[in-house]
């Protein structure tokens, strides 16, 4: 993903056998949307996911293994829209 630093939007719902991000996440530093939803086997989000502060909406529904959201969670600034259901 490391060459594609323009992309606003990402949709990797049933990815199955998402574990983990990668880690050339890290330099989407454009990305706005994300969508994850039923990713069932995403058990962790990387500690850097709080470096990508221009997200504004996060689609997280059905990620049933992912008990815990990094620390830089917080750092999302722009973030207007979660959903953990």
């Amino acid at each position: 993903f490391g060459r594609l630093r323009g992309l606003q939007h990402i949709d990797l719902s049933f990815s199955s056998n998402l574990e983990m991000l990668p880690s050339s996440f890290i330099f989407l530093s454009q990305l706005r949307h994300i969508n994850v939803s039923d990713c069932c086997d995403l058990m962790m989000l990387p500690n850097f996911f709080g470096d990508l502060t221009g997200l504004q909406h996060i689609d997280m529904r059905g990620c049933h293994n992912l008990h815990r959201l990094p620390d830089s969670f917080g750092d999302l600034r722009d973030l207007r829209h979660i959903n953990l259901s």
